[in-house]
């Protein structure tokens, strides 16, 4: 994970998130609870770490020990699911074919916001600077993309495959592949105008959703630096006028790098 940009011992932060994952002894997380409790400006910056640590996982930038902690125990809090949630939609508005319109939109709305709610000190401007950290990682991840071309590698799931005691596909994702696309077989199911297809670890946690439409079959796109290798189950919801989204279909598949 990338250190704050704003001033925090390394050791106070190291803390912070070992808390967060649930790694903390419960002397020291009782300790930390109370001076949460007791210390705004602590809780302040507590809140900071808490928004960064979020940001790095959808970034993809925890080591595998941490995004399995993340999954298991930080978003058991629906508040945590929350901000989950709005840091992903964050980063897809400033992902799309508008980055620098989005940003100015995203700017405009974050000082609106910081105005209402009066939040226009250290805590307020915070959320400003995730949005401007935000959009530089995009435009470093876009220079990257001019000097090398995405490599994406494609892999099609059946529900076929998926049924039966050690059933699931196998996927091996090449070390340079910026890409994973995985092609959706609709046998057996009920046909729908649009699907709501989400990818989750085994653990139940969320990595990944995307609204898609087809007939026959669907196709998945997934940025590969979030797919580390283990067990994932891809769910499709049909999605038909106003109504609840139905479940139609589960894939389960386990990936491997090399």
């Amino acid at each position: 994970m990338k250190d704050p940009s704003y001033n925090l011992e390394p050791g106070v932060r190291a803390r912070m998130v070992r808390y967060l994952l649930g790694d903390l002894e419960e002397t020291e997380k009782s300790g930390l609870e109370r001076q949460l409790l007791s210390d705004p400006a602590f809780y302040d910056t507590f809140s900071a770490v808490e928004a960064e640590l979020v940001d790095a996982y959808v970034s993809g930038e925890l080591t595998p020990e941490e995004r399995s902690r993340f999954e298991r125990h930080f978003l058991q809090s629906a508040r945590h699911r929350e901000l989950l949630e709005n840091s992903r939609a964050l980063r897809e508005a400033l992902h799309s074919g508008r980055e620098r319109r989005a940003s100015m939109v995203w700017y405009g709305v974050a000082a609106a916001v910081l105005v209402l709610l009066g939040l226009a000190g250290t805590a307020g401007w915070r959320l400003v600077h995730r949005i401007d950290r935000l959009e530089r990682e995009l435009v470093e991840e876009r220079t990257r993309r001019v000097a090398a071309p995405p490599v994406a590698v494609s892999f099609v799931l059946s529900s076929a495959a998926s049924r039966g005691p050690g059933a699931g596909h196998w996927l091996v994702v090449p070390a340079l592949a910026s890409e994973v696309r995985l092609e959706i077989e609709l046998q057996n199911t009920a046909r729908y105008a649009r699907y709501r297809a989400s990818v989750e670890t085994a653990e139940g946690g969320e990595i990944w959703s995307q609204i898609l439409a087809g007939d026959r079959s669907l196709t998945l796109v997934l940025p590969a630096r979030i797919v580390d290798p283990g067990d994932y189950i891809l769910g499709l919801q049909g999605l038909a006028g106003g109504g609840p989204p139905v479940k139609t279909a589960s894939y389960t598949f386990r990936t491997s790098v090399r």
